[in-house]
């Protein structure tokens, strides 16, 4: 389990260092341009709920690793109206209608952030409690 955790850590230093987040604390850019890509993040963060209700939680857990999963995703499964308020309070709902947010998200530009929670479904479905843990 250390050396898993290890490479976690080291996994997680170099996602650290992508563009994305290297963007997100240049301060010489406004905040709300830098958050500029938060309304992308709508199909993913909304179905997060789902993810873990339907998908990583199991009725039964089976070891102590899935009883760890279970106790996360009850954290985790409630989580997206803070997106839908944070969402608001960013001023994205006054830029455009409800439905020209949903044709820009079910646009092909926003392809890959609607396919990702289908492969994360993918990854997980058949896996263990220890494997659902090093996921989450």
């Amino acid at each position: 389990m250390k050396q898993v955790l290890r490479q976690i850590f080291n996994k997680k230093r170099v996602y650290d260092q992508l563009p994305l987040f290297q963007w997100m604390r240049n301060e010489r850019i406004p905040v709300r341009e830098r958050l500029g890509f938060y309304p992308c993040m709508a199909p993913f963060i909304l179905s997060f709920g789902d993810l873990n209700k339907l998908v990583l939680r199991t009725q039964q857990a089976e070891d102590l690793f899935q009883e760890m999963v279970n106790g996360h995703t009850l954290e985790d499964d409630h989580h997206w109206p803070w997106y839908l308020e944070d969402f608001r309070k960013l001023g994205f709902d006054a830029e455009m209608s409800g439905t020209e947010w949903m044709k820009f998200l079910w646009g092909e530009e926003t392809l890959q952030n609607r396919v990702l929670m289908a492969r994360l479904t993918g990854l997980i479905q058949g896996t263990s409690g220890i494997e659902r843990l090093t996921i989450i």
